[in-house]
């Protein structure tokens, strides 16, 4: 699974000087060429974000996070992540189960992280 970087939608010949979308300095797009561009963006970061949400299942229930690094970093919702060091299940977009446990939240921006514990590349 590729890491999920959020936003790096690049678009043919509509580029910043930085890799983001032109468009995306705009306050809204100006034209049929700005939004055929934030478009194709968007239809391009799609697989890759499929492809980094994650199912969590949790005792009581399940939730949603996304892969936000290679090692296997997972930001969900805390209330999904209740506690630190609670065993969790991970399910990839095909199906595949992965044990993690819980890092923490912060009650105050409704974040948390898990970690993926079984070795791998995410």
């Amino acid at each position: 699974m590729k890491l999920l970087f959020l936003f790096p939608m690049l678009a043919a010949g509509a580029m910043a000087q930085d890799g983001r979308v032109a468009v995306n300095d705009l306050r809204a797009p100006e034209n049929r060429q700005d939004l055929e561009a934030l478009q194709k963006a968007l239809s391009d970061a799609l697989p890759r974000a499929r492809a980094a949400t994650v199912c969590i299942e949790i005792k009581d229930g399940s939730g949603s996070g996304v892969i936000v690094s290679e090692d296997g970093l997972v930001l969900t919702a805390a209330h999904v992540a209740t506690g630190v060091k609670k065993k969790v299940t991970v399910v990839l977009e095909d199906g595949t189960k992965l044990q993690a446990r819980t890092l923490g939240l912060v009650a105050g921006t409704g974040a948390a992280m898990i970690q993926i514990t079984d070795k791998g590349t995410y």
